[in-house]
């Protein structure tokens, strides 16, 4: 027996599907990296010009998550993408709404894209199942030029591989001090919940991992073997791609994660790869 993965109201909009407006959470206040504050830190980003401490990228993976799981269905969880490509950062407090494009008979890939309530885009970019020909970051590296002159990036080659880590996520275990909080605290407050979170009342007869904290899962041990990134640095993402190739990983598991470097553009874009009997992946420019 299994319970309906989602329970969120969904709207159709014109050649869209629309999820309800959100207030996501900002759970990244005490994340510290190159023993400093993040852009998430209010004082950090205020410096940066920013108006407080942004939301974390993936935190708005969540809201994608009921529109894609009602086109796709159980193919979502097992090889589902999101490809999304940032224009402007959101704050505690703020709504936000997500959008899908409606997909025609058969077809794997749509566009996606979310904003305020004042129409200020927060991103765009692609969603999509099995493998597709192209996302929405595989167009924009194709687009960039090779990097010149690199500072940060200066001591990375193509080719180069962190040795491979043990990873895993219990239901109340600390993430570390990238990612302060635990699976537990970050499901009392996830814009979209599910039964498939906490229960086995799913097909694959154990709880998931939400599709948001499949990057927190990835980069768990990324600072104990990390790649040549000169430093202090304070980090703010243009681009992210998370892409399942056989899920979706359960609580508990322990599974082998490494980062190697594919390509080098105007920022890193680096791939964490956690192989084995679960296989995901993820991008960021």
């Amino acid at each position: 027996m299994t319970e309906a993965a989602f329970t969120t109201e969904l709207l159709e909009s014109g050649n869209l599907l629309v999820g309800p407006w959100r207030s996501p959470k900002q759970m990244l206040h005490a994340q510290v990296y190159d023993s400093h504050a993040s852009i998430h830190d209010d004082a950090t980003a205020q410096k940066l010009g920013f108006q407080g401490g942004t939301i974390e990228g993936p935190t708005h993976f969540s809201q994608f998550a009921p529109l894609c799981e009602r086109i796709w269905g159980q193919a979502w969880f097992e090889t589902g993408c999101l490809s999304a490509h940032y224009r402007n950062p959101a704050f505690e407090g703020e709504e936000v709404q997500a959008n899908i494009e409606k997909p025609k008979p058969g077809q794997t890939i749509c566009a996606i894209g979310m904003t305020k309530r004042d129409g200020t885009e927060i991103l765009r970019g692609t969603a999509s199942v099995g493998d597709v020909a192209e996302t929405a970051l595989s167009r924009r590296l194709g687009e960039l030029k090779p990097l010149a002159d690199p500072v940060i990036l200066a001591d990375l080659k193509v080719g180069m591989k962190t040795p491979r880590q043990t990873v895993k996520m219990d239901f109340d275990q600390h993430m570390g001090d990238l990612y302060p909080f635990s699976l537990e605290q970050k499901l009392k407050v996830i814009t979209e919940p599910s039964a498939y979170y906490s229960q086995e009342l799913n097909p694959w007869g154990r709880a998931i991992i939400p599709f948001e904290m499949l990057s927190v899962l990835f980069q768990y041990r990324a600072r104990e073997d990390r790649l040549p990134i000169r430093g202090p640095a304070v980090g703010l993402f243009a681009d992210q791609e998370i892409r399942l190739l056989r899920g979706p990983p359960p609580h508990r598991e322990r599974m082998d994660a490494y980062h190697r470097v594919r390509r080098r553009r105007h920022a890193r874009c680096h791939h964490v790869v956690e192989p084995g009997q679960h296989q995901g992946l993820l991008r960021q420019l």
